[in-house]
């Protein structure tokens, strides 16, 4: 279902013939150097790339993500972790909890998962596509001509027009799409710290002394969060795209995006990193470059980041909290009682807990995601160091790959 708007929108662009389309080299808009430019709909990977791949795969993963936290949360109760006055509780109440929600989650998820999306794509289609294509609406200018104006820069009667501007409220639509998806997920995920630590009946929780884990039971929701992480990478993937076609959209001179990627020179800089790398710190301050940036490089920048501190603070607000306060509660229960909780020695028990990994992640270290977030906002701000680092691993994968493939002829040889 998260592909079909893709879908439409690809068959839909090659039916309109606005799959590829290139402005007028005569018109004022197409660059001091009269150059005209590839602006269709196709090679604007910001739409076409994100809306038939990226943002379904970003979907699977949020949907495998919210299914596992729910499975995470019953198999707490399940392992004897949810307790009240003492006693197991069977009742996966944890889990029920966080699904029903609250009024408060409600209200949230309708201002930034229905409101906000529809406000801001509703908005910048009818002020920016359809009162433009129409004659109305602010002064194009330079940057604002692709294919939500096909209708106007080619001059098309008001019924193709009309099915410009209908092209554009479905793309819009998507983009709103994705907006409200990606808050959705977030004020979910948030709301399992409430299920976890605010929960009625007086339950409490406590780390499973049973599990040779060192996490104690709360590496159940180590697959969840490794979707989330997915997830939240796509996010950025998106944002990128975003980032890069802003750049070449405000840049004169280039007849399409692939010409102005391979204007940068970065191959050059790859070469000088494999054979010559003493001369590479002069060749990286090329890379330190933040181009033009127009409001949707800035958004696509704000909502990186924001995606990736959610990110981080369900990881460490949510998980890490929850398995802080079950260490803390198994501690103290060894200092007042002098029985199990689990049924074993108590000795073992006691250290088990003192032992006990609060950080639910074993791949990836609290420092390790926080680089990787760091190092998120700054390719995005300084858009050549994502595109050089891109190009290298591509590079290095292919040189690999090379050299087993022959070393893999010179052994049966």
């Amino acid at each position: 279902m998260a592909a079909l708007p893709g879908f439409l929108l690809f068959m839909g662009s090659v039916l309109m013939g606005i799959d590829h389309v290139s402005t007028p080299a005569e018109a004022m808009y197409s660059g001091a150097e009269n150059i005209s430019r590839e602006v269709g709909y196709i090679p604007a990977l910001n739409w076409s790339i994100t809306y038939l791949l990226l943002f379904p795969l970003s979907s699977y993963f949020m949907i495998s993500a919210l299914q596992g936290m729910s499975r995470a949360l019953e198999e707490l109760h399940r392992r004897g972790m949810i307790r009240s006055n003492g006693q197991i509780v069977i009742d996966p109440k944890v889990s029920k909890s966080w699904i029903l929600g609250t009024k408060s989650r409600t209200r949230l998820l309708w201002i930034f998962a229905v409101i906000i999306p529809i406000s801001y794509s509703l908005g910048e289609w009818f002020w920016n596509n359809l009162l433009r294509l129409f004659g109305g609406g602010p002064t194009a200018s330079y940057p604002d001509y692709d294919w939500g104006l096909s209708g106007l820069m080619l001059h098309w009667t008001n019924p193709q027009k009309c099915l410009n501007a209908a092209f554009d409220l479905l793309a819009f639509c998507a983009e709103g799409a994705l907006i409200a998806t990606s808050f959705a997920f977030f004020v979910i995920l948030l709301d399992v710290r409430r299920a976890l630590t605010k929960s009625a009946d007086q339950m409490y929780i406590v780390p499973d002394l049973a599990s040779e884990d060192v996490r104690r039971g709360f590496e159940v929701f180590s697959s969840p969060l490794q979707h989330m992480l997915l997830s939240a990478l796509i996010s950025y993937l998106i944002c990128y795209l975003v980032r890069i076609e802003g750049v070449y959209i405000n840049t004169p001179g280039a007849a399409s995006l692939t010409t102005f990627v391979s204007s940068l020179n970065l191959g050059q800089i790859v070469v000088v990193a494999i054979k010559d790398y003493k001369n590479l710190p002069a060749e990286l301050l090329r890379l330190i470059d933040t181009g033009p940036y127009a409001f949707r490089g800035l958004l696509a920048w704000t909502i990186s980041g924001l995606v990736s501190a959610l990110s981080l603070i369900v990881v460490i607000s949510t998980v890490r909290t929850a398995a802080a306060e079950a260490r803390a509660n198994a501690l103290q229960f060894f200092v007042a009682g002098t029985t199990p909780l689990f049924g074993g020695r108590i000795d073992d028990e006691r250290d088990k807990s003192k032992s006990m990994q609060v950080w639910p992640l074993a791949y990836i270290e609290l420092n390790a995601l926080v680089i990787a977030i760091l190092v998120s906002f700054v390719t995005l701000y300084l858009y050549r160091i994502g595109l050089y680092f891109a190009l290298l691993t591509v590079v290095v994968l292919l040189i690999k790959g090379s050299a087993r493939i022959v070393k893999g002829v010179t052994n049966t040889g």
